[in-house]
């Protein structure tokens, strides 16, 4: 619980420095690993094929609680949804910039 809600602060923070420097980087940054972070998650659930072997990745997520996943999912869709508003989608397809 506590690295997500150190993530999210970060998240926030990096996404804030890149509005104050005037920057859609920062806020691209945040949602490409945003992304990485859903993509990760939603294909390491499945079970593994019987010829292949369980990794440790998928290991730590199927041990996971319902309540801890559903924290990392918010996690990174409210990353995405703050990398859509001030990131590059908000400022060349919405008017922003």
């Amino acid at each position: 619980m506590k690295i997500i809600f150190l993530l999210f602060l970060g998240m926030l923070a990096m996404i804030g420095l890149g509005v104050w420097m005037h920057t859609t980087v920062l806020a691209n940054i945040v949602g490409l690993a945003s992304i990485t972070g859903l993509l990760i998650f939603y294909f390491k659930q499945s079970e593994p094929l019987p010829d292949q072997t369980d990794t440790p990745l998928n290991q730590r997520i199927n041990a996971m609680s319902a309540e801890e996943k559903k924290q990392w999912y918010s996690l990174f869709i409210i990353g995405l949804i703050f990398s859509f508003i001030f990131g590059t989608f908000w400022n060349t397809s919405m008017g922003g910039m």
